[in-house]
């Protein structure tokens, strides 16, 4: 995303209006890609015609306004294909049902909002922001121009992180696409604190000092997690499956294992968090989704000729998988389920 950044400078002060149009390409499929980046392309957008040097500023809008519609054409072609269903995943999804099963989102929100105070990375790289910002502001003697492109940084990440934190409900990893704009202000951070509390003429030692703190950081989250499941798990469970597994036969799994067995998912199962809706039986069939209550049934019914899950033994043995299937076997922290009975 910090390449949206250099696209957008290089923008103003470029008579052309290219360099804004791929501004604008670069934010639509941020934000085709994931919407938790469209604040991007609008705060992009103002700084390119507020600090425009050189060039007509109503052509650098066309531009970018056409780059940004541009990226957008994938989901226009399947909108035209599908508009029911694109119009439910892209919108009202997103506005409408992403709280469901969530009755207390915004007390969940709020400490989710709170938690990088418990977090060392996290902090370190806010307090690093915000001195860099008030260094470029107060005592730097940097040109107007460089100050404004870090303003621009600024500016992103507070439109980002009060974005991300109207979402219900929002988790910390959202907040990772705050953290290259936050980078390049916690740069001038550590500048200013070199250079006030050691000496400009050996600038490492705090630079040492940051990165071993860092390291330390990195290296307790990884023992804290250490039991956490990884990938290696989730591929042991993929050979598992594909050892009792045909290609033709129907698979209940998690998303991550129809993608390591090449197995496509039957219809309703391509997202674990969809069976949550109760919509009426044409609407489900429309959008290609699966009530978790139909879908208890199937498996009692033996629909499926292998079942995985990385559900803790407890679930497990609440849904009574062993009573449908003759056979199972542990593959790292998941559960292997076969040959019904």
């Amino acid at each position: 995303m910090a390449d949206q950044v250099c696209v957008a400078v290089r923008s103003a002060e470029r008579h052309t209006a290219v360099s804004a149009g791929l501004a604008g390409l670069a934010c639509g499929i941020a934000a085709a890609s994931s919407v938790l980046t469209a604040p991007v392309g609008p705060v992009l957008l103002i700084w390119i015609l507020v600090y425009n040097r050189a060039g007509l500023r109503w052509a650098k809008f066309a531009a970018f306004v056409l780059g940004d519609a541009a990226a957008f054409i994938p989901v226009l072609w399947l909108f035209a294909q599908g508009p029911r269903q694109v119009f439910f995943g892209v919108i009202q999804y997103n506005a409408l049902y992403r709280q469901l099963d969530w009755p207390e989102a915004l007390a969940h929100n709020f400490d989710v909002l709170t938690s990088w105070i418990d977090c060392g990375p996290a902090l370190l790289l806010l307090l690093l922001s915000a001195g860099g910002l008030l260094f470029i502001y107060f005592r730097s003697e940097w040109e107007a121009q460089r100050k404004a492109e870090l303003y621009l940084c600024a500016w992103l990440s507070v439109a980002l992180a009060a974005y991300i934190s109207s979402v219900l409900p929002t988790f910390a990893r959202y907040y990772i696409f705050t953290v290259p704009f936050l980078a390049i202000l916690a740069v001038a951070g550590i500048y200013a604190a070199g250079s006030s509390l050691y000496t400009l003429e050996r600038p490492w030692p705090p630079v040492l000092v940051l990165i071993l703190l860092l390291s330390f950081g990195l290296a307790k989250s990884l023992y804290e997690h250490r039991d956490n499941m990884v990938w290696p798990d989730l591929e042991k469970a993929a050979r598992k499956v594909n050892e009792v597994t045909t290609l033709q036969q129907r698979l209940f799994a998690d998303e991550a294992i129809y993608f390591l067995t090449r197995h496509d998912p039957p219809s309703g199962m391509e997202m674990e968090n969809s069976h949550k809706f109760n919509f009426p039986p044409p609407l489900l069939a429309l959008l290609h989704l699966i009530p978790q209550a139909e879908l208890d049934r199937q498996v009692k019914a033996g629909a499926f000729n292998t079942l995985e899950t990385c559900e803790d033994q407890d679930d497990v043995e609440a849904h009574g998988y062993a009573k449908v299937y003759a056979k199972k076997a542990a593959a790292g922290d998941c559960t292997v389920f076969w040959d019904k009975r």
